[in-house]
Order: structure tokens, then sequence, then C-alpha cells
């Protein structure tokens, strides 16, 4: 079409009104679908506040030291199978436009019997465009890396990776790609070795007496009177195993391990007692491997929705538009 035609068709246009329009809206179709795209999409795509899962961990559990009250493993301790379970639960009233708030109650369970061993309950912050946890008031304690959640669109690289046992980050690093259960992840891989621990692990205590220890330890000889307190510190080590759908940033499965030892130190800053308290290991229950790659699925299928599917039906509805608008009824020489 040369320039002469291409200026008499547009005055046509321009003369019949109602294809004026579907050619103006046809265009403007079009700029929403890449506005929608570069704008619209990314500042939709944020952590979701309506989440509420339980993932279920076959786990064992080997005792060498209980803490104090309870009865001493014996000289030949014996692993236990219990079960981990953690209930992941969101707080929209908590959260913000910024920042979504979790509640996450994890259990140490026995098999047989279902008596609990302990229960800790964490409240995390997490940057809603990110996947990053961060400070703020409605959570129980200052937090950084990642944990419940990884980046969107997750890096083939090495990523900060929360313990709540020792109170800070450490890498885990990207392995290779698998699918599981339909779904494309990326497996990483981490461990910290030798950390002072945050707080005591579960169930030990900050302090105790003498007899106390003597009685936790079964090391009736050791050097500290029974009367005094005595602040012990914890040690641990720890792996991590994840796979990681990285579009969402959605964690699949996670399995690893756990140990912790205890140390004393005597008046004079020497230490008088080192021992072993426990061994962890856990892995993800295949069907909590499935809830979370269904979830992890639908967080896609969101993404697309918003990234693909949405802007490319705008392209085409707006190309359609204008072709209407240019075409339909509109002869080469016509006039009012």
């Amino acid at each position: 079409m040369n320039t002469n035609t291409f200026t008499s068709r547009w005055r046509t246009i321009r003369k019949l009104k109602s294809n004026f329009a579907l050619v103006v809206i046809g265009c403007l179709l079009v700029l929403l679908a890449i506005s929608w795209r570069l704008a619209i999409a990314p500042a939709l795509r944020v952590v979701a506040t309506d989440i509420e899962k339980t993932y279920f961990y076959n786990t064992t559990i080997t005792y060498y030291a209980k803490p104090p009250g309870q009865p001493a493993p014996g000289a030949e301790p014996v692993p236990m199978q219990v079960r981990i379970e953690r209930a992941i639960l969101a707080l929209p009233l908590d959260s913000t436009p910024s920042t979504a708030t979790f509640q996450v109650e994890t259990s140490l369970v026995v098999k047989d019997s279902l008596e609990r061993l302990w229960t800790n309950t964490h409240v995390y912050a997490v940057d809603r465009e990110t996947g990053k946890m961060v400070e703020n008031k409605k959570a129980d304690r200052g937090r950084s890396g990642y944990y419940l959640f990884f980046p969107f669109d997750t890096p083939k690289g090495s990523v900060p990776f929360w313990s709540e046992l020792t109170g800070k980050t450490y890498p885990v690093k990207y392995q290779k790609s698998a699918v599981v259960h339909n779904v494309s992840t990326y497996a990483f891989t981490g461990k910290f070795d030798n950390q002072a621990t945050s707080e005591p692990p579960d169930g030990y205590p900050r302090s105790l007496s003498g007899a106390e220890l003597k009685a936790m330890l079964s090391m009736p000889d050791l050097p500290v009177g029974d009367a005094t307190t005595v602040e012990p510190s914890y040690i641990a080590s720890g792996t991590v195993e994840l796979l990681v759908e990285p579009r969402a940033g959605s964690v699949v499965r996670t399995n690893g391990g756990e140990s912790v030892s205890v140390a004393v130190k005597g008046a004079g800053g020497e230490v008088i007692a080192e021992r072993p308290l426990y061994e962890l290991e856990y892995s993800q229950t295949n069907g909590s491997v499935t809830d979370a790659a269904e979830l992890a699925a639908d967080e896609v299928s969101k993404i697309k929705l918003q990234f693909e599917y949405i802007p490319l039906g705008l392209l085409v509805l707006g190309i359609l538009v204008f072709l209407i608008g240019a075409f339909a009824g509109v002869k080469k020489g016509h006039h009012d």
C-alpha cells in the first residue's frame, strides 16, 4: 500500500465513526497488552496470603542425652521412628500489600502412640515481591534469607537459606533440574557444621543445675557442684536437600537432617564435658510432596495467566479489532 492509498484509506476510516472507533480501541488494546506484560503482571506476581497447608515428614531421631526429667536413653541409644508435622498458615489480617505473614507450627510426634515430643510455633514475615524474609514487628524474631519461599525466577546458583536452629543463613547451591509430579524443579543442597544454636534445642534448657546436668549427660562424676547453675553451649550441624519450582519459588520437597551436641565449661573457661544430644533425619512423605507440587503448579498457572495468556489475548483481540476497523466496510475511494 503506497502513501497515497494509505492516506486515502485513513481519511475514509476517520469519516466512518464506527470504523474509527474500532481502530482506536484496537490500538488501545495493543497498548494495554504491552503495559500488562511489562507493568501490571509483575505487580500482580506476589507471595500469596491464602496458603493453609500441613506437610508430613518421616523422621528418625536418636537421643544420646535427653532433657532433664526424661529417662536416659541407655548405653546404646535406639533410633525412634517419629513424624514431623508442619502446618503453614497465612495470616492475611497481619499481612500488607508488601509483606506476607505466616504462622508455622512444627511438632515431633511418635508414630505409634501419637505422643507429641515437642511443638514450636514461629511467625515469619516475607517480602511479597521477592519471597525473602524481612524484619517485621509481626514476626517473632529477626530473620533474613529464604525459607518458606525461594525467589521468583530462582537462579541456578547459590541462595542464602535460613536455619531456625542457628539463627542465620547458610548457602544452598543448585545441583540439577528434575521433574516431580509433572512440575519442573531445581534441586539445591547445603550444609553447615559446628555452629552455635541461637536458642537451646526444643526441650533442652538454657540453664540447669549441676545435678540436672549430671543426670542429663549420665556423668555423675562431672566436676560441677550439684547446686551450681550451669549454662551449657549447644552446637549444631545440618544438611538439607530441596526441590524448588523456580518460576514461583515454591518449595516442593525438603529432606535433611541435623545433629546437636552440648559443651559445658568449668569455672576457668575450660571445656569439662562434651556430648552429642541427638541426631535427626527427615524426608517429606510422598503425599506431602504431591500436595506441595499441586500448590506449585497452581502458582505457576497464575503466573502464566498474568504474564502470557492475558497479554496475548489482549494483543490478539486488539489486532483483530484494529483490522476490522481498518478494512470492514472501507472501500478504496469511498466518500461520504
